[in-house]
């Protein structure tokens, strides 16, 4: 057992892939940049604790936003565990494109949000933060799960950032 009680892999007890396995995985986190790290909460926007205190309920559509966000994170959740212990490489692309489905639902909230100050004054934007640290927390799994393996199987573009076509980034 290692110091925090969690068992350690012995090079002579393990297969060469699980020792692979675990050294991709603990380079991981200081290659991706914040997966191991623990994530910051400043704790609750304090715009939404007078509301709270005000006894002003949240808008319905925030409340199923929120649920549904929560609920993709779990399945996500899921997922990542399942990638990080097998190394599945269709399971880990599957999970990397969750990333850009909440970016989506990110920008859908957004719009929903401004829509909904055009039509009244008193809309706030608990739900909008809430929502962005869920997308972080998933980005976090995606980032600690999906992006080794496919790293590890040459799937991993090193930028988003479009190639100007000289092999230079754009």
């Amino acid at each position: 057992m290692g110091r925090h009680g969690a068992r350690c892999l012995s090079r002579t007890g393990t297969g060469n892939h699980e020792t692979k396995r675990a050294n991709e995985h603990g380079r991981a986190p200081a290659a991706k940049g914040g997966f191991g790290r623990p994530l910051r909460w400043s704790g609750p926007n304090p715009g939404a604790l007078r509301r709270l205190k005000r006894g002003v309920e949240s808008a319905p559509e925030d409340v199923q936003e929120i649920q549904e966000a929560f609920e993709a994170v779990r399945a996500n959740l899921r997922s990542a565990a399942s990638v990080f212990t097998t190394g599945d490489k269709r399971a880990a692309r599957v999970l990397s494109q969750q990333k850009a489905e909440f970016r989506h639902r990110e920008g859908e909230a957004i719009k929903a949000h401004f829509a909904r100050l055009r039509r009244q004054r008193d809309a706030t934007a608990p739900a909008l933060d809430l929502l962005r640290d869920i997308k972080r927390l998933n980005d976090h799994l995606v980032a600690g799960a999906a992006y080794p393996v496919l790293e590890a199987a040459g799937e991993l573009m090193p930028s988003r950032i479009a190639d100007d076509g000289d092999g230079h980034l754009a």
